[in-house]
């Protein structure tokens, strides 16, 4: 066998291989015209319409709720506003409160709770709102503040009322001052 022979044996099978991917791929092109490829297309093309739609009316939404949206922001940010007004009002009454209760002349009953008070406490270790109640009532003293002009005295019954309600809003007047001085740390 010579180099000639060998090489036409080779080309004849790769000829034959050839003709017979020919084949294979004439029956798959038969297959997708008789498939429905344009079917398909035209599902696909139906698929796009129907998104286009589908994202008009949702431009439509955004545009309609976006604006919704932005005015009820805006309105939240008015009340924030007048939010953060009232609470300032709140902590300034508060603080006149304190100052009142502390500047307040004390009856010999007080006087006597707050000896024995001191006397009974182990550390002279203050609160973290005591103190800063405590910074505020010097601040007060330094400046002079602005106070209504003061009442005629009263009559010991008077008095002795005064003390009692005084007393017992001396725990809420308390927990109101430490929840003010934790919100404000």
């Amino acid at each position: 066998m010579t180099f000639a022979t060998l090489t036409n044996i080779v080309l004849i099978l790769l000829c034959g291989a050839v003709l017979v991917q020919s084949v294979r791929m004439m029956r798959s092109f038969e297959t997708m015209k008789k498939g429905g490829l344009k079917e398909v297309v035209e599902a696909l093309d139906k698929a796009t319409a129907q998104a286009r739609h589908v994202l008009g009316d949702l431009k439509e939404t955004l545009r309609t709720e976006g604006a919704a949206n932005a005015r009820t922001v805006a309105k939240g940010e008015e009340m924030r506003e007048e939010l953060v007004m009232m609470v300032g009002i709140a902590n300034a009454v508060a603080e006149r409160i304190v100052q009142t209760v502390e500047t307040a002349p004390k009856s010999p009953q007080v006087a006597k709770a707050e000896t024995k008070a001191k006397a009974g406490a182990k550390s002279d270790a203050k609160p973290a709102a005591a103190k800063a109640v405590g910074a505020k009532a010097e601040q007060a003293k330094a400046e002079p503040a602005k106070r209504a002009p003061r009442r005629a005295p009263a009559k010991p019954e008077q008095d002795a009322a005064r003390v009692s309600e005084t007393e017992a809003a001396a725990p809420l007047m308390a927990a109101a001052i430490a929840a003010a001085a934790a919100e404000a740390a």
